[in-house]
């Protein structure tokens, strides 16, 4: 079981001294140091949990934007019947209602 790059998740470490009685660990691609790097069931256990964090993501995107549309909607109906609303009393108030039907 090899070890891997917290940041880069490279297979490509190497021992780099101690810090506070810890192994210190050298990543020869990003050149970041870690004491603490990931094992590959680790690393497998992370990609699923980030695809899983970007898929939950997408569902509440999706959500968001069909609330917004039936908000948009919504507003569009009560526009249309405050008008339809004031047009009756616009044809009340001419008694527009006799030539009209």
């Amino acid at each position: 079981m090899g070890l891997i790059c917290p940041v880069c998740f490279s297979k490509q470490l190497r021992k780099d001294g101690w810090v506070h009685e810890k192994q210190r660990w050298l990543c020869k691609k990003c050149m970041g140091k870690t004491v603490h790097p990931l094992n590959s069931g680790d690393a497998e256990i992370l990609t699923e949990n980030v695809k899983l964090a970007k898929q939950k993501q997408s569902y509440q995107d999706l959500n968001r934007i069909e609330r917004k549309t039936f908000r948009e909607y919504a507003r569009v109906e009560n526009a249309v019947a405050v008008y339809s609303k004031q047009l009756e009393k616009i044809f009340d108030k001419y008694e527009l209602n006799k030539f009209t039907k």
